[in-house]
């Protein structure tokens, strides 16, 4: 059992490190299944073959924008909400971020800093895809001897709005995490220290092959049910929405990690000894696979809307080969 507890101190040691929503295999699975729940007719078809595309898309936040320094550490804070740090819950958080700057008194970006801005990040890319796909709609196709020159408005329309759709999809994932709506975001308050990384990345990483199938099972069974209302409001009213259901999983996700000793606070901090990620995997089965569904289903919702928004341009007459490998950093539009 020591020699357990010492393993799981180590994955969890390594994976503190590099703390991020729901880790690669994660965010490329939401985005991955929201390819094949998206419904209107055109943009499923394009999005057929775009699995992988999307998947690398969506990572690109806590992958490629990390090794930015500098240049990019305005978005830092936007991955997660700290609600309680500005004395508010995740349930009486507005959904005005400028209501929220004025009644705090301080400069938004340092608002953005403290609190976090998760939904207004994912309503910002939102709200770019539909101007690339707007550009498009405008503008002219390109000819044969053309179609793959990637400075015509319409290919750099189709292009931008692919890509801010996949950037979307990012926080979208990010705000089905419980620990990313918390104050208390990896544990150590509840005894529970180290547990972000351990539950959303060594554990997602240790299930099985068929995630995404299960998760794409799991998302259309809630859209069966309607258990998620995904129709109404603004895309920060239902990111607000899909955070409120993740915080409400924190407890059961308490319940059900077996700490073999538990974790101490500053000033010695150390994680909680815990089992081998594959005993964490089997343990949060049943709460991480509905959770990346929910995300899954509701940027496949946004993405149609984001889509028929624009216009619905021909994404058929888009022949470009060019792949977004690195999309350049966006600053926070809602903060400058």
């Amino acid at each position: 059992m020591k020699h357990l507890g010492r393993i799981a101190v180590a994955i969890s040691l390594v994976a503190s490190q590099y703390a991020l929503g729901w880790g690669e295999r994660g965010h490329h699975t939401i985005c991955e299944v929201a390819t094949r729940l998206v419904q209107n007719h055109q943009l499923k078809a394009y999005l057929l073959g775009k699995g992988h595309q999307m998947g690398h898309v969506c990572n690109i936040p806590d992958i490629y924008w990390r090794d930015l320094g500098p240049q990019a550490k305005s978005g830092d804070a936007a991955h997660f909400l700290n609600p309680q740090k500005l004395g508010y819950t995740i349930e009486s958080l507005p959904t005005d971020f400028d209501a929220i700057v004025a009644n705090a008194g301080k400069p938004a970006s340092k608002v953005a800093d403290e609190l976090g801005s998760l939904w207004w990040r994912a309503d910002q890319f939102f709200r770019e895809a539909v101007d690339g796909g707007q550009r498009a709609k405008r503008s002219k196709f390109p000819d044969a001897k053309h179609e793959q020159d990637k400075t015509l408005p319409f290919n750099r329309g189709i292009y931008d709005m692919l890509v801010s759709m996949g950037l979307m999809g990012h926080f979208v994932g990010d705000a089905s995490q419980p620990f990313h709506n918390d104050e208390d975001y990896d544990g150590y308050a509840a005894g529970h220290g180290g547990i972000h990384a351990y539950y959303e990345t060594a554990s997602v990483n240790a299930m099985g092959l068929d995630l995404i199938t299960e998760v794409e099972a799991a998302a259309l069974d809630l859209r069966a049910k309607k258990d998620l209302d995904l129709d109404s409001g603004t895309v920060v009213e239902r990111m607000k929405r899909l955070s409120i259901s993740a915080a409400h999983d924190l407890k059961a996700v308490e319940a059900a990690d077996e700490i073999l000793s538990p974790s101490q606070d500053r000033p010695h901090q150390f994680v909680a000894k815990r089992p081998p990620s594959a005993q964490g995997a089997k343990a949060f089965q049943n709460l991480i696979v509905p959770e990346l569904a929910r995300s899954s289903l509701l940027l496949a919702k946004f993405w149609d809307e984001a889509f028929e928004s624009s216009g619905s341009p021909d994404l058929f007459k888009y022949h470009s080969y060019r792949y977004p490998l690195a999309p350049d950093f966006a600053d926070l539009d809602y903060v400058n």
